[in-house]
């Protein structure tokens, strides 16, 4: 199989037998599993658009299926207030339903119309635990009484807060028995700090490590299933790249630890200080490749449109018009929604990364991660006993109830070497197998 240099994504399928016991049973799967035409990968962004039906379609032509409220609410603080309290009225403010003497219509009432007029799924967004509402703190749970029944198919999250402290997170997980009252079965999450945030002043924990352990025990574990586990890590920002890989490691572990699926942050803005660039085509779609190959459900990219003079631009721009990305992120969703229904499928096992060779820079996130003993291996397997690459490659190993694995392949690039040439060409050794489809785009195979 050869993979194109622009890093494209491909899910292959093999049927092996029907058990877990090996392949001497007599029971063989003969056809391909059934896959639910229902079950899809979420992709949303952050800071979605106001909600009019120009700016909806636009979202959805990009192949983005959920829209991400965060940008809908907020935390009032007294400084907040004192500085501007014309703007901090209840009229001017968006909220999470309509609290007591709220007149007219908030922004989140439109944008849920609005994404169910155009067939878009919703995660609702808290910003924090309490909020400060005209000076009068309130657990917005707690006095939730507006009625969302009508959108109780399309609400499939609730975000609690962005990159927590790990001493804020039991304060967050005040607010979880109510959000569950208030919306039953809905995955309530935070988004955490990436491993390269500093332990002293961000994390306030002794590692990364014990950082997603106090997040698991202070918050997942309380929450009931369905669980979303959520980062934003990107590798395109001064030296960060090198731990990259380093994070999804540990992300996964996490993940199937408190059974909760990933989301992931596709790093997708230009920032005014210049720690975010401008993305090409391959840097959008290997961190697109790379988070399924790592077994995510979920992504968002950051951003969608401008925030404020800090990031002034993301998917689109500052006229709510596409910009560059806005196409690269197209061709990335187009390629997942070819592979979804598979994908989803088959449940996360782990990710072995192939090299050519040991000429990586020793500074490269694949030379950090050999050095981690989570890496997958070809044991993890029961039908893949070798493969190669011509370049660097990640290989996803997933497997369905009946033993039936699939690998999500991906080739892959340092940021030094983004503008690469060669194209990757991947050798695979199977054994036992009884059955292979491939899916994802032409352009990846040959």
């Amino acid at each position: 199989m050869k993979c194109k240099k622009f890093f494209a994504g491909m899910l292959a399928l093999a049927l092996a037998c029907g058990t877990m016991t090996g392949c001497n049973s007599s029971k063989v799967n003969k056809t391909l599993p059934e896959f639910n035409e229902e079950d899809t990968i979420i992709r949303s962004a952050w800071w979605c658009p106001e909600p009019t039906a120009e700016n909806y379609e636009l979202y959805k032509e990009n192949g983005l299926n959920t829209v991400m409220l965060v940008n809908h609410n907020f935390r009032l603080d007294a400084d907040a207030m004192a500085k501007d309290p014309v703007q901090h009225t209840k009229e001017g403010c968006y909220y999470i339903g309509t609290p007591d003497g709220f007149e007219g219509q908030t922004m989140t009432d439109k944008a849920l119309a609005m994404a169910k007029e155009k067939g878009l799924d919703v995660i609702l967004a808290e910003g924090s635990g309490y909020f400060s509402w005209v000076g009068e703190e309130v657990n917005v749970y707690e006095d939730f009484t507006y009625d969302y029944s009508e959108y109780e198919d399309m609400i499939v999250g609730l975000f609690s807060g962005d990159e927590p402290s790990a001493d804020a997170i039991p304060e967050l997980a005040k607010s979880i028995p109510y959000a569950e009252k208030a919306f039953p079965g809905v995955p309530y999450f935070a988004n955490l700090l990436p491993c390269y945030a500093d332990e002293r002043t961000a994390l306030r924990a002794e590692s990364y490590y014990d950082y997603l352990e106090q997040y698991g025990k202070n918050f997942m574990e309380k929450t009931s299933e369905p669980r979303i586990i959520s980062v934003d890590v990107y590798p395109f920002i001064g030296g960060h790249n090198i731990k990259w890989l380093f994070n999804y490691e540990f992300f996964t572990d996490a993940a199937q630890k408190y059974k909760a699926d990933m989301h992931m942050f596709i790093q997708s803005a230009t920032s005014a200080d210049g720690s975010h660039r401008m993305l090409n085509e391959e840097e959008i779609l290997v961190q697109v490749n790379t988070a399924l190959s790592y077994g995510a459900e979920a992504y968002s990219y950051f951003l969608y449109t401008p925030a404020g003079e800090g990031f002034p631009e993301g998917l689109v721009n500052q006229e709510g018009q596409p910009g560059s990305m806005y196409y690269h992120a197209q061709k990335a969703n187009k390629q997942v929604a070819c592979v979804e229904h598979a994908y989803k499928h088959y449940n996360y096992v782990n990710t072995i990364p192939l090299r050519d060779g040991d000429e990586d820079n020793p500074n490269s996130a694949f030379n950090l991660i050999q050095l981690l003993p989570m890496v997958g291996t070809f044991e993890d397997s029961n039908v893949l006993k070798e493969a190669s690459a011509t370049n660097r490659a990640l290989i996803g190993i997933l497997r369905d109830e009946e033993g039936n694995e699939a690998f999500y392949v991906t080739n892959f690039f340092d940021a030094d070497d983004a503008e690469i040439d060669e194209d990757c060409t991947l050798t695979f050794s199977f054994d036992g197998m009884k059955k292979v489809a491939l899916y994802g785009s032409n352009e990846c195979f040959t």
